[in-house]
């Protein structure tokens, strides 16, 4: 058996204890408690082991309700539940991305799964809504699953343009233009609204780039929502343009092949850890 693997075996047994701890705390319309981890300088390699552990113009956001009272999804607990246990474990992630960024660049982080359904885009706002809270930090959400785009319906906005229309450089749009303020302090995004026919092929451009590098200018963090790694390249693409790299696994679900032949699939990309949901 490989390290990973009993990694993977150890942090489920970890999840199945903590399933039982505060459980009048936990919002039940969650999704499951996360056991989070962050790995060292080896977790680039398949064989390694995890460790757990300016204002922006806003786009139309298409509702006539004001921005602190739009629909946020109730997965999203570390908004409706700051008090849980899985929102704790939320700002166990903050801390330890913010310890890693004192020895190495860590503000521009691909949140990504290795098949789909792993709760990777609800992590990735969970995390989001986390570090604006805990560090009043300004922090934008990419949604760059422009095959199943869901951030901007997680946050409650339904905006009309979003990435694709300044990839394909629709009407003349620029970032300003696509950036959407949320109603939570700090937090932004950059949404997808519909999905898109040529999503690898958006990706896999300088504009991309562009797009990415001068997020890392305006913002504080850059957080891209991705799509798994295993089914389609887009993750693949994205993960030369971050710092590293959150694999998302769901327990008793994902098979331990599917992790390892995911971490083969980001080509040597820096991976600051997992999060077992």
């Amino acid at each position: 058996m490989s390290k990973i693997e009993r990694a993977i075996e150890r942090l489920a047994r970890e999840r199945k204890d903590r399933e039982t701890r505060d459980a009048a705390l936990r919002d039940p319309a969650s999704e499951p408690t996360p056991v989070v981890v962050v790995a060292g300088e080896q977790a680039n390699k398949a064989s390694a082991s995890p460790r757990p552990h300016p204002v922006p113009h806003p786009a139309e956001a298409g509702s006539d309700s004001p921005p602190g009272t739009l629909n946020m999804d109730k997965s999203l607990v570390a908004h409706h539940a700051p008090m849980s246990s899985c929102r704790e474990d939320f700002r166990r992630i903050q801390v330890a991305l913010h310890r890693a960024s004192q020895t190495k660049p860590c503000r521009v982080i691909l949140v990504t799964s290795s098949i789909r359904n792993e709760g990777k885009s609800t992590t990735a706002m969970n995390l989001a809504i986390t570090i604006c809270q805990e560090m009043a930090r300004s922090v934008v959400v990419v949604d760059a699953d422009m095959r199943r785009p869901s951030v901007g319906q997680l946050i409650g906005v339904k905006p009309k343009k979003g990435l694709a229309d300044l990839l394909e450089s629709r009407n003349g749009k620029c970032l300003d233009d696509i950036i959407v303020q949320t109603p939570v302090p700090h937090l932004s995004i950059v949404p997808t609204p519909l999905a898109q026919a040529n999503p690898a092929e958006l990706v896999n451009t300088e504009t991309m780039k562009r797009i990415i590098s001068e997020l890392r200018e305006r913002f504080s963090f850059v957080i891209i929502d991705s799509p798994p790694l295993l089914p389609v390249p887009d993750a693949t693409i994205l993960a030369k343009h971050v710092d590293g790299v959150i694999l998302v696994v769901e327990a008793c679900r994902t098979k331990k092949q599917a992790v390892v032949k995911a971490l083969e699939h980001l080509h040597g990309a820096p991976v600051l850890g997992f999060i077992l949901n």
